[in-house]
């Protein structure tokens, strides 16, 4: 499994589980703005193994940002497809406060040297 929440392996499509998914996460949508041309091999690596896919998910628990668990991302016909993991109504009530913990020291602090 890839990322913390990701429900799946980062590079395959599948349009059966993939389409499945949009019950849970309402959009897929093709990030353009990063991916200006297709992917290449040392692409994926780099970029997508390396820092996308254990950076951002593990931001976002460990801020656990009461609302969104992350994000979940596809290689579809060389283009990248992303999309937010969202939290039930639960899932935040328990991430609120220990969001507001762990995000105080970057609130404090702002604007400082």
């Amino acid at each position: 499994m890839a990322g913390y929440y990701n429900e799946g392996v980062l590079y395959q499509w599948d349009d059966e589980r993939d389409l499945a998914l949009l019950d849970k996460y309402k959009v897929w949508f093709c990030d353009r703005k990063e991916t200006i041309r297709c992917f290449m091999p040392f692409d994926l690596w780099m970029i997508q193994c390396n820092y996308d896919n254990h950076g951002i998910p593990y931001a976002a628990d460990y801020f656990a940002i009461p609302e969104n668990k992350g994000c979940d991302w596809r290689i579809k016909d060389g283009w990248l497809y992303i999309t937010g993991i969202p939290t039930t109504e639960e899932e935040r009530k328990e991430r609120e406060p220990k969001f507001r913990e762990r995000i105080a020291p970057w609130i404090e602090d702002f604007g400082k040297e």
